[in-house]
């Protein structure tokens, strides 16, 4: 009902008389009601799982022939929304695409956060979950580590935490300077923060209905509009399916602990720690000048979450990257295929140079 609010009230504001704005509405509420009742499921690979600890597992995805001859890949998802964004459909899914390019690659899925210990802060994930992880995978020799979201922040203190492990680091659409550019996703953070800590006082943790809140705040002339636009999609063509698949996986939004999500919060959108070099795990300052491994920056000027300045702002702490600049959007990198063709060699190619 927020979503709706939200976008209703910026409709009003685009539209010219009443009847546009009851056309509007109706074209909005039709869209909703046909992804409601659309009959796709996204199917479920079961992938299987090569590590666990806590709620934490490694998903193994395989090269299809069974046969990887390329170093294997430590893939590192958001936690504010499950991980099969990067192993959405067949024909369109990130992990399995590098899979097939000669890596075993290894998707780590958090779980519930909430159920697990080695999630209620940021060092008992780094030394209770992250590590580890790392530690199983690497246990033939470095691996290459990619993040994606918040996943590629994490990513890059894991990268400093264990330099030896890590062949190379890429960050995909990787914020690092949380107020670099300006952007709406920084600007909402900080005006519902208070809000937000407020929740995490009386439950403990910070609901995924705030989460979504945030997000539903930085277009909502856009929640709408891509409804109207699913109005007279095809049901039964591709587009369809992958509309569905992606707004099922917007609205499976994860809740996150209330140490953790205190870090966030206060450390990361209100102090700019990790841009600042003040953001410290498990004892070490996280300073990417103490990255020695090849880094990949994958960002794109399009990014509504991440603005390119945000994640661009690492190249210039950490002396030497590796760049590469996209045109989708945030989830568009996962979900796209224009980001297939455009974005995803790129990764497979530095990931083979970095060997």
């Amino acid at each position: 009902m927020t979503h709706l609010g939200l976008a209703l009230s910026a409709g009003a504001q685009h539209s010219g008389s009443d009847a546009d704005m009851q056309s509007y509405a109706q074209s909005m509420l039709q869209g909703i009601r046909k992804y409601q009742m659309h009959p796709f499921e996204r199917p479920d690979p079961e992938r299987p799982c090569f590590w666990q600890v806590g709620e934490v597992r490694l998903l193994h995805i395989a090269p299809s022939d069974g046969k990887a001859h390329n170093d294997p890949v430590l893939v590192i998802p958001s936690m504010v929304n499950k991980a099969y964004i990067l192993d959405l459909l067949s024909g369109l899914s990130f992990c399995q695409w590098l899979a097939d390019a000669g890596h075993d690659v290894y998707l780590l899925d958090w779980g519930t956060s909430l159920q697990d210990a080695g999630q209620a802060d940021m060092d008992a994930l780094f030394t209770q979950r992250l590590v580890p992880a790392l530690e199983a995978v690497s246990a033939n020799g470095p691996v290459h580590v990619m993040g994606y979201c918040m996943g590629g922040t994490l990513a890059t203190a894991l990268t400093v935490l264990k330099p030896d492990k890590v062949r190379s680091l890429c960050l995909l659409a990787a914020p690092w300077d949380f107020k670099g550019g300006g952007g709406d996703l920084s600007k909402w953070v900080q005006f519902w923060t208070p809000t937000g800590l407020s929740l995490i006082a009386q439950q403990g943790h910070l609901p995924s209905d705030w989460i979504q809140t945030v997000f539903a705040s930085l277009d909502p002339f856009h929640t709408a509009q891509k409804f109207t636009d699913f109005a007279a999609m095809d049901d039964s063509g591709a587009k369809a399916q992958i509309f569905v698949a992606v707004e099922d996986w917007l609205n499976d939004a994860l809740a996150l602990p209330g140490g953790l999500a205190q870090e966030c919060l206060n450390g990361w959108f209100m102090q700019n720690k990790p841009f600042s070099g003040t953001w410290g795990v498990c004892g070490q300052t996280i300073d990417p000048q103490k990255i020695k491994a090849p880094v990949l920056i994958v960002a794109s000027e399009n990014d509504r979450l991440v603005p390119y300045s945000s994640s661009m702002a690492f190249q210039e702490q950490c002396g030497s990257a590796n760049i590469v600049q996209a045109t989708c959007g945030h989830i568009g990198f996962m979900a796209s295929q224009k980001a297939q063709g455009t974005v995803w060699p790129h990764i497979a190619k530095f990931f083979a140079g970095a060997a």
